[in-house]
């Protein structure tokens, strides 16, 4: 790039000049001379022009570009200087100009060079490294802008998605938590009836009680013959890969098997010594099931043998013989003491670990079929409180049967604390009653007992309070007594909590 600078073998106005434009074109490096404030003014008006310099530049601002020009132009030399303090107008000066002056330097910016004008080249170019920094700064921070945004809707987005999963696994647990309860478990409860159950007389009696319970059943063959089953449905959710959850709900089979023997078989089983056989072959079957069983019909051929028995007497004694009700169905079944019939029992029941329940009637044994269905329904509920209980370090139970309501005034604490006395063994209401009337607190007694002077004294301590037996001028009276109040001594005061009242 050319800078126009006037023509300087014509001008001899200024020694200056031409000691300036002499050392512009030596190669050698010299230092910038001292300059005074006047001098720069002088070199401004001379390059830029005096109407320019009144016009558009103030004092205190050429004050400014003077201290900063000294600065800046110190280490180069005066043609350098001449350069610097140009370009430094150039960049301070005002730009809201629409017109220069004539006389203002005129630079070709493409074609300086940086060996012609090597301080304002170094000017500019540091000018232009600061507005590439400046416009990586931007891009730079757009882009983190941008990145930051980018981030913040993903977490949004993630932060949505695990919520929305978090609620659909809260949603499942409270579902199932809620299908345990024992209002709904019989909804997920299925029982299987055998075939033969179904063909005999008391079969309409147990399909009745279960549909009037709305519990589903269904008839199917067992391989276990006048047996019944249930099964389970199990709630159960998987969560996939894209977050949902997926039913995967089945049933269960129930370890638990019911199996009903009449009378008239078991009697046979147990007088022909086959039951225990029996009994193990079944058990050999249901390996992994617990076994329920149900004699129907016993008593009625207990009643059956009674009345024969009558009816034998009669007949030797009167000559006359009546008839005997059942005589048909259990004309043909031995006799079999009951005395047998408990020690069969009791035999199957301690080696395999079979209980046993004897029903009369249909409706009772429809009944039995459907309590046991529900308690075999509301099991995991049952085990699930437990588990609870049994975690806790100190007991808790929400059965609220004979407790004694408080309010906020106290009322109430006086019928706690004697509901607390009567807990003892052997403590009547009348026994609590008397002791109140002396000692109404708990704290009161409490405080009796620190204030004894020894464990014998505190152990009597309550021997001798009188007890009313019937209220009346005639009521008699007796004493709480030494054992009683030796009890209460040691509650109150035993540090030992295996201690034994």
């Amino acid at each position: 790039m050319d800078l126009d600078i006037p023509d300087t073998s014509s001008d001899t106005d200024s020694n200056d000049d031409t000691i300036l434009y002499t050392d512009y074109n030596s190669k050698d490096d010299v230092s910038c001379p001292s300059t005074t404030e006047s001098e720069l003014d002088s070199l401004f008006k001379k390059y830029l022009g005096d109407d320019f310099y009144k016009k558009h530049v103030s004092k205190e601002q050429t004050s400014d570009i003077v201290s900063e020009s000294k600065e800046e132009c110190t280490n180069f030399d005066l043609p350098k200087l001449t350069e610097c303090a140009s370009s430094k107008i150039i960049e301070n000066g005002p730009t809201s100009s629409t017109s220069v002056d004539n006389k203002m330097l005129q630079y070709e910016l493409d074609s300086m060079s940086d060996t012609d004008l090597p301080c304002f080249s170094q000017t500019k170019r540091r000018k232009k490294t600061d507005t590439h920094e400046e416009e990586n700064l931007i891009i730079k921070l757009s882009s983190s802008s941008e990145d930051s945004e980018y981030l913040n809707k993903k977490q949004k987005q993630l932060k949505k998605e695990e919520e929305r999963k978090n609620k659909a696994v809260k949603d499942a647990l409270a579902s199932h938590f809620k299908n345990l309860k024992p209002e709904n478990c019989l909804k997920f409860i299925k029982v299987h009836i055998d075939e033969e159950i179904k063909a005999k007389d008391y079969s309409e009696d147990i399909v009745n009680e279960l549909q009037n319970n709305n519990v589903s059943f269904a008839v199917k063959n067992h391989l276990t013959k006048s047996s019944i089953s249930w099964t389970r449905q199990i709630n159960s959710h998987i969560l996939d890969t894209n977050g949902e959850l997926i039913d995967t709900s089945k049933c269960s089979k129930i370890d638990e098997v019911l199996i009903v023997m009449e009378s008239i078989d078991f009697l046979n089983h147990v007088h022909n010594q086959t039951f225990t056989t029996c009994i193990e072959s079944l058990r050999t079957n249901l390996m992994e099931n617990k076994i329920i069983f149900v004699i129907f019909g016993l008593e009625r051929y207990y009643r059956f043998q009674k009345n024969k028995r009558n009816q034998n007497f009669a007949k030797e004694v009167s000559g006359k013989t009546r008839n005997v009700t059942d005589q048909k169905l259990f004309e043909n079944v031995p006799t079999v003491s009951r005395r047998t019939v408990e020690y069969a029992l009791t035999e199957i029941q301690l080696l395999y670990s079979i209980s046993h329940r004897m029903l009369e009637t249909k409706k009772e044994l429809a009944l039995f079929v459907f309590q046991l269905t529900k308690s075999i329904a509301q099991l995991p509920y049952k085990l699930q409180k437990q588990e609870k209980f049994m975690q806790s370090k100190w007991f808790m139970s929400e059965n609220n049967k004979n407790c004694i309501a408080v309010d906020k005034n106290g009322n109430g604490l006086a019928r706690l604390w004697k509901q607390i006395i009567t807990t003892f063994p052997m403590t009547s209401l009348e026994t609590a009653e008397a002791l109140c009337a002396v000692y109404p607190t708990p704290l009161s007694l409490l405080k009796a007992y620190e204030n004894v002077e020894s464990t014998i004294e505190g152990e009597k301590l309550l021997q001798d309070i009188p007890i009313r037996r019937t209220a009346g001028p005639i009521g008699t009276t007796r004493k709480i007594g030494p054992e009683l109040s030796k009890k209460f001594y040691h509650l109150f005061t035993s540090l030992d909590p295996d201690k034994v009242l």
